[in-house]
C-alpha cells in the first residue's frame, strides 16, 4: 500500500508554480528590473520571498529524511 500523491514529481509540481510567479512578483512593475537602482523596499521584499523558500525547504528536508528513516526502519524488519 502507498501513500498518494507523496513522490518528490508530485510535491516539485505543487512548488514550482509558486517559486515561478514570485520571480515574476520580483521582475514585474514597480520591483526589481534587470539592471537599474534598488530600493530598501524591494530589497526586504526579496528578502521575504526567500525565506519564505528556506522555511518550506526546510520542512521539506525533514519531511523527506523522516521518510526516509522510516524505510530504513521497515527495510532492516525484512531483513
Amino acid at each position: 500500500m502507498s501513500l498518494a500523491n507523496t513522490g518528490l514529481k508530485n510535491i516539485y509540481d505543487k512548488l514550482e508554480p509558486k517559486m515561478a510567479s514570485n520571480e515574476t512578483l520580483l521582475r514585474s512593475e514597480d520591483n526589481i528590473q534587470d539592471g537599474g537602482d534598488v530600493t530598501t523596499a524591494q530589497l526586504l521584499k526579496l528578502q521575504y520571498l526567500i525565506s519564505r523558500y528556506t522555511v518550506t525547504a526546510t520542512v521539506f528536508a525533514a519531511i523527506i529524511k523522516e521518510l526516509g528513516d522510516s524505510l530504513k526502519g521497515v527495510a532492516a524488519k525484512i531483513s
